[in-house]
């Protein structure tokens, strides 16, 4: 009888290592994703940053083009537009 006894507390402490194990690998796994989440929401803002950016500059080249056209060289339909 203690050997069938004995047996089952070993069974019972390796079901608990085991659920220790993979609790910890949950936890892992849980701030992993949270981390890598966090690296594509910066990559997004980044991302975002550069497009804003980019128009910005592309306005302002518009912008400096027109400025830079000689009103007095153009035809009146240019000028309109």
């Amino acid at each position: 009888m203690s050997i069938m006894q004995e047996e089952s507390v070993k069974k019972t402490d390796r079901f608990q290592q085991l659920a220790c194990i993979d609790e910890k690998r949950y936890d892992e796994m849980r701030s992993h994703n949270a981390a890598v989440f966090l690296l594509e929401q910066e990559k997004v803002r980044i991302m975002r940053e550069k497009h804003e950016r980019k128009q910005a500059e592309a306005e302002k080249q518009e912008d400096e083009r027109i400025l830079a056209i000689d009103l007095e060289a153009v035809t009146p339909a240019q000028r309109n537009s």
